[in-house]
């Protein structure tokens, strides 16, 4: 990612592109597999599904280790415990189902991915930084292989650091980590508030920033306060709602008005583009046509 050196340097065309699974062909069904191999989760067959029970099991875990019971009960400790346990073989799972997934060419990035990269990100910029929040390695290959020096910073872990991935409703701070686990989470958050610090356009390409996602949008949102950012481009086959968590996040009165911009991940040209507006913050407008 591209980082904040110096509040002096020249930070005119710089670009942070943050991907999600929304890129990557079949990027669910891996995880799907790992979290109904868990027996408390073997109902488990789409994406909301598993997202919810690992947010389930996230917010048991923390119960857990805040809980006066399972520092003095032998039984609640031994659930604890169990708790735990179960949170990091998910995280193991998933790392093994999408390492497979990978080695036997299920998982691409989706046909227009290159083109979007180009159009969106790359075009006209000085310099561009890629982080993902995905967990698998396809869109670092699918990168590489449009340029061999773009280099991408993952959000939240990666399968080469299984157990340690953020889990749907995580943050770095979660009082079940190691301190080195800690560490190495809000080592990569602060990389990621200053790489926002110091770009004029940020890129969120098939990334939802859902609520699970609070900590990731928090941390954007903390970025770009006083930040050089002229323009969001939110690409999605869907991305009234990104615009409209965006908006909120760089909202404030305290603010410079950002341009939100609508894009679709295939349908590049000029005139497809659509700017984000409100009115006077009490919903969303059609977007308006742009001329760009």
């Amino acid at each position: 990612m591209t980082e904040r050196d110096s509040h002096n340097e020249d930070t005119s065309g710089n670009v942070l592109c943050v991907l999600g699974s929304g890129v990557v062909e079949g990027a669910w069904s891996p995880v799907i597999r790992a979290v109904a191999s868990i027996g408390a989760f073997a109902s488990v067959r789409n994406a909301e599904q598993a997202n919810f029970a690992m947010a389930r099991l996230v917010s048991q875990a923390r119960w857990f280790c805040s809980s006066r019971l399972a520092r003095t009960d032998d039984h609640w400790r031994s659930a604890r415990d169990n708790c735990i346990s179960v949170l990091k073989t998910v995280c193991s799972r998933i790392s093994e189902e999408l390492s497979e997934a990978e080695r036997l060419g299920q998982l691409r990035t989706r046909p227009e991915f290159e083109g979007a990269i180009e159009d969106y990100a790359v075009r006209d910029c000085q310099r561009v930084g890629f982080a993902t929040t995905n967990w698998d390695r396809t869109v670092e290959h699918a990168l590489l292989a449009i340029r061999n020096d773009f280099d991408v910073a993952y959000l939240h872990g990666s399968i080469h650091t299984a157990p340690r991935l953020y889990l749907p409703a995580e943050v770095a701070d979660e009082p079940y980590r190691t301190e080195e686990e800690r560490t190495e989470f809000e080592t990569a958050n602060a990389s990621f508030i200053n790489a926002a610090g110091v770009c004029e356009k940020v890129v969120l390409y098939g990334l939802s920033l859902a609520p699970l996602d609070a900590e990731l949008a928090w941390l954007f949102e903390a970025g770009t306060l006083g930040s050089p950012l002229k323009e969001v481009v939110i690409v999605d086959i869907a991305p009234g709602p990104v615009a409209e968590r965006v908006a909120v996040l760089l909202g404030g009165e305290s603010r410079p008005p950002v341009d939100i911009w609508c894009c679709s991940p295939s349908n590049r040209l000029a005139g497809a583009w659509k700017r984000y507006e409100s009115n006077e913050r009490e919903g969303m407008q059609s977007g308006t046509q742009s001329n760009r």
